[in-house]
């Protein structure tokens, strides 16, 4: 056959090559984004949008030589070849992987087009062929150099459909050697993961999801690794995604359930309403806090209330979230609304409460629970909240204010370290506060002078929930002396606002985390140290995959010892998440009770070594070290949690940057360092309060109580320490609290409710103004002697 005769003989692309080459594809590309079919009931073809992009290519190749192929130039049409080479690499590598599907897509397509994915890639294939023979016999002249034109575009198509695929293998390789016994062999692993690995073929194997075996190296479900919905991840890969990438498996938390859906597709989510969201469950609602601030009192007692919705259609939701406390507070009232009505907690040990609401869980009724996790931390959790409906509860907080000077006293708003569900911006945290004295917040908020008191209004955006805010009050600084009457004890109560020098410790023991999580803050940290006492002996440790001394010895020059903290953790910030619980040890084993250590880390979701080991420590140790640990943001952290209770463990109050922060710490352990401190004791019987003494709310009560409690804990008095948190209803490390829908409920776990009279609560203005006229008529006849005598 003549070459006029070839040229004549391939006809331009024509209706078969626009239905079978662009519609098609485009048609089983959406379906599969939309539905994810081929993702659940096989394997992911499109695990990545890398993957979705090069499937993408094919439709819009052979759209391109559709539509300029007749008018293209040799140069066009060189660029033509290339481009139709690839995508036709790229449709044989998918067809490759797609083959054991096609007895299934053959039977789908009699149902309308289901099996689409599985037949595109062969279509385009033979279009590319077909797009090839019409492109080197049109337009009258031979390319140059066409062969190596299409077998360099082939390969190049081929390469970039397979090479993600050897990261995958390789991936995989590593992480067998990161689950390694062996130390040396394990720390390869782990380095070789943070510098190359695929993470998300990590993830999904370490959440419990199976290989396939294709040449892609994609991800199947398997059944022995899954249980319904919820993947069952072993502890040590969980461990080792944390080491790699500094975050959680699941974000946070043991019951949220896996991702259903690509996370790089979000179009299921913000247009698709009806199928299920994929990566968090249900959203907060609503956030209204209520305060009163006795700022002569120095005390505060707040009620927070939370509304938990959930979207979905179907589905009922457990959710939590992990709350920060004002420094020194404690929950002490628990409501949750059940049938439009208030239902108050049962107060009870920590065990007791959470067996009754894990109970209560599995009959799928109403119970909330709240127990702390670690100092200042307090768990919420509920369940179930039911498909298109909501959960609502509020929580009581009673805190102490901390004393700036005597005229002026500060604290912060609870806040939310992590949850299940999601904080959406639209919603706005409502604030009003009433007190005595001046009250000023951030900006938005507003205070102003009412009848009786001054009040403070503020609507918040959402985002302000994650961050502490913090508020002043002016206050009398002739108040000195306070009292209460103790309603559950029948005795009075009387503190004094008093500076308290600070024991100065010995020395100071600096452990720092250097990971990606503390990185953005260490400058921070170093500028803070300028605020350290030249005079106290400094000792530093950097913790990353190791702990090791970047070489000052206690009694080190403090200049010099900043220098070589400098120097060693601008570089040894590791990629990824590290241990805490070695380092914590062997710091605490050799720090003197005498010293304090100050821990600055980020918040550690994982248990990588065994928790048991710190109780351990603390259960054998009779003497301790103040251990002030501060994490640069907020998050679940399990080591905090297994602390929970110790002896000389604080939190260090964050109100502003990490720098002011800490500044304000290391002034703390200057020579004469003091800060005005409350400290109720109780009244010998018969004895009446100082004449000068004001009379405060029972809250003075429950912060006693709450010492008390810590105090007879540390003493190894743990029975009476739980009765005593009982009595005065606190949740406590050893206490928590839990509200059941029926009464029958309370009565299977040995439980009783609190009785509503008992509860703190904030009082209406109409109330406020009777407590003012009654205690006027108390103070005029105790003048006349009618108290006390």
């Amino acid at each position: 056959m003549t070459d006029a005769a070839q040229e004549t003989s391939d006809s331009p692309p024509s209706g078969w090559l626009l239905f079978f080459g662009i519609v098609f594809p485009l048609v089983a590309l959406a379906f599969e984004l939309l539905t994810e079919l081929c993702r659940q009931w096989f394997y992911d073809p499109l695990p990545t949008p890398w993957y979705a992009a090069l499937f993408a290519a094919i439709p819009v190749v052979n759209a391109w030589v559709f539509l300029r192929g007749e008018k293209a130039g040799e140069a066009c049409r060189r660029a033509m070849l290339v481009a139709n080479a690839g995508v036709g690499g790229i449709a044989f590598v998918f067809a490759l992987y797609l083959l054991p599907l096609v007895p299934f897509s053959l039977i789908g397509s009699l149902f309308g087009g289901i099996g689409s994915l599985g037949l595109a890639p062969h279509f385009a294939f033979a279009c590319a062929f077909k797009n090839h023979r019409w492109l080197v016999r049109s337009g009258g002249t031979r390319l140059p150099r066409r062969g190596l034109l299409v077998c360099g575009g082939a390969i190049a198509g081929i390469l970039l459909t397979g090479l993600p695929a050897v990261r995958v293998q390789l991936t995989m390789l590593w992480l067998d050697r990161a689950r390694s016994a062996d130390p040396e062999t394990h720390r390869a692993g782990i380095d070789w993961l943070r510098s190359y690995a695929d993470e998300i073929a990590l993830r999904d194997v370490c959440r419990g999801v199976r290989r396939s075996p294709s040449p892609f190296g994609f991800d199947r479900r398997g059944s022995e690794d899954w249980a319904g919905d919820r993947a069952v991840p072993r502890t040590s890969d969980a461990a080792i995604f944390y080491l790699v990438t500094g975050r959680a498996l699941r974000e946070a938390g043991e019951s949220e359930f896996l991702d259903r859906g690509r996370p790089w597709f979000s179009l299921r989510e913000e247009r698709m309403p009806w199928i299920e969201r994929s990566r968090r469950d249900g959203e907060l609602a609503l956030s209204r806090l209520d305060g009163v601030i006795e700022a002569d009192g120095a005390l505060g007692y707040l009620e927070w209330m939370l509304e938990i919705e959930n979207p979905s259609v179907v589905q009922n939701l457990e959710a939590w979230a992990d709350l920060q406390l004002p420094a020194g507070g404690f929950v002490s009232r628990l409501t949750l609304w059940v049938g439009g009505e208030e239902r108050e907690a049962a107060f009870a040990s920590k065990e007791k409460t959470t067996a009754a609401y894990e109970s209560v869980v599995q009959t799928r009724r109403d119970p909330v629970l709240v127990t702390t996790r670690g100092p200042d931390r307090v768990r919420l959790r509920c369940f179930p909240v039911p498909a298109r409906g909501s959960m609502k509860m509020r929580l009581g907080i009673t805190f102490p204010l901390r004393v700036v000077e005597p005229e002026r006293a500060s604290f912060v708003l609870p806040s939310i370290l992590a949850t299940s569900f999601e904080l959406p911006s639209r919603l706005r945290h409502l604030v009003w506060l009433s007190s005595e004295g001046e009250l000023s917040g951030p900006e938005g908020a507003s205070s102003t002078r009412g009848e009786n008191a001054w009040e403070l209004h503020a609507e918040l955006p959402a985002e302000s929930l994650r961050a502490p805010q913090a508020f002043h009050v002016a206050r009398s600084a002739a108040v000195e002396d306070l009292w209460t009457e103790d309603r559950r004890s029948e005795q009075r109560l009387r503190a004094r606002l008093s500076r308290r020098v600070e024991a100065r410790p010995t020395g100071l023991v600096l452990l720092v985390e250097a990971s990606t999580r503390t990185e953005p803050f260490l400058e921070e940290l170093l500028a803070a140290l300028d605020a350290l006492p030249a005079d106290l002996p400094l000792l530093c440790w950097v913790l990353t995959d190791e702990l090791e001394r970047p070489g000052a010895e206690r009694g080190a020059d403090l200049a010099r010892a900043r220098e070589l903290l400098a120097s060693r953790l601008r570089g040894a910030v590791v990629a990824g998440g590290v241990d805490h619980v070695p380092a914590l040890l062997q710091v605490l084993r050799s720090t003197a009770a005498t010293e304090a250590i100050l821990w600055v880390h980020a918040p550690q979701p994982v248990e990588v070594s065994p928790l048991e080991h710190l109780e351990q420590h603390y259960d054998r140790r009779k003497v301790f070290p103040r251990l002030l640990e501060v994490a640069v943001e907020p998050g679940v952290d399990l080591v905090l949690r297994a602390l929970d209770g110790q002896p000389g463990l604080e939190s260090l109050p964050r109100a502003g940057s990490l720098r002011e922060d800490l500044e304000r710490a290391f002034r703390g352990f200057g020579a004469e360092s003091s800060r005005y401190e409350l400290v109720p004791e109780i009244l010998p019987d018969g004895e009446a309060p100082p004449g000068s003494a004001r009379r405060v709310s029972d809250h003075l009560a429950r912060l006693w109580a709450h010492r008390r409690v810590q105090e007879l804990a540390d003493a190894g008095s743990k029975a009476e320490a739980q009765k005593l948190a009982q009595l005065y209803q606190l949740v406590t490390p050893l206490t928590g609290a839990v509200v059941l829908e029926t009464q029958q409920q309370y009565a299977v776990n040995d439980l009783e409710p609190v009785d509503p009279s008992t509860v703190p609560s904030i009082p209406e203005p109409e109330e406020i103004l009777l407590l003012v006229v009654a205690g006027l008529c108390l103070l005029w006849a105790w003048r006349r002697g009618g108290l006390g005598g």
